[in-house]
């Protein structure tokens, strides 16, 4: 709403305000709302496949941007005396009508928002607690924005910006902290034998995933290197991939090696030099380690062959 409102010496943000707060609001009517718009949305290729998440993403980006932009305007603004002024001409009250619209907006998507939550939440009286908690936080940063806004003074600016991060930061480290992972990784991951097979045979060389056996990308919870992934791919990486397998990218971010392809891509000389020494072509089973019983190396022919 700072961003929105109050006016920033510098550079005019008018037209960077004005995307972010239409990818802002439209993004979140889609995610919250639903409907038409959002079917169209999950036909696109970036999102067929994960429209939700990457919606919050979006949401959470556009946010950020404009939170941005008024701590920029806490900072510097031109004041309450400069903003009155100007407000003598038509052009800067259709410029104030316009932002405030802006802003309003804004407020009224977050309201519905929290408000479609609160219906579906297993728990009202604690999400009662935690929507009094934010409009009483909001209201403190409300307050510190006026603060800077009427007193023109650097040291209310520099003021109201620390309170606001304090603010907002606190209780969003407390936020994440419940939803970052406290656990040690096996109670969330289960330790299997096919980890205990490969952290005794690897030595340092690469392990090749069939299809979703091993959840691409789960490796690196235990710390073991794989051929595929779910990561940033470079266009060497990308390009060596694809001459083994043509169909190992399954999105841009998403590798591994498909089970029609598997015989060919395991025997390509692509991987010549790669240190790639074992495949796994199926569901790893449950230790009898992480069961609480005693461990007992599998036979050699549970395994398949390394390949080189």
């Amino acid at each position: 709403m700072a961003a929105l409102v109050i006016r920033t010496r510098g550079q005019d943000r008018t037209g960077s305000l004005a995307f972010m707060v239409v990818l802002l609001v439209g993004s979140a009517g889609v995610l919250y709302v639903g409907g038409v718009a959002l079917g169209l949305l999950q036909q696109l290729p970036v999102f067929s496949t994960n429209p939700v998440a990457r919606l919050r993403v979006i949401v959470g980006f556009a946010a950020a941007v404009l939170a941005a932009f008024g701590l920029d305007a806490v900072l510097r603004p031109y004041g309450a005396r400069a903003d009155l002024t100007a407000l003598r001409k038509p052009r800067a009250r259709t410029t104030l009508a316009l932002r405030a619209a802006g802003g309003l907006t804004v407020v009224l998507v977050v309201i519905y928002a929290v408000l479609s939550v609160r219906r579906q939440t297993p728990d009202p009286v604690g999400l009662g607690l935690q929507l009094r908690e934010g409009f009483a936080l909001a209201a403190c940063c409300a307050l510190l924005v006026v603060l800077a806004w009427a007193l023109e003074r650097r040291w209310a600016s520099t003021v109201a910006a620390v309170g606001i991060f304090v603010l907002v930061t606190v209780p969003a480290i407390g936020l994440a902290r419940a939803w970052w992972p406290q656990n040690d990784v096996e109670l969330y991951y289960q330790r299997t034998a096919t980890h205990e097979f490969l952290d005794t045979r690897l030595d340092g060389q690469r392990y090749a995933t069939v299809g979703q056996v091993m959840l691409p990308g789960s490796s690196t919870a235990y710390a073991q290197r794989s051929l595929g992934g779910h990561a940033f791919t470079t266009p060497e990486w990308r390009e060596l991939m694809l001459a083994a397998d043509p169909e190992m990218m399954l999105t841009p971010t998403y590798s591994g090696i498909s089970p029609a392809n598997r015989d060919v891509a395991l025997d390509s000389g692509a991987w010549t030099g790669l240190a790639s020494a074992t495949s796994s072509t199926r569901p790893p089973p449950v230790s009898p380690a992480s069961r609480g019983m005693p461990t007992r190396r599998p036979p050699a022919s549970r395994w398949p062959s390394a390949r080189r």
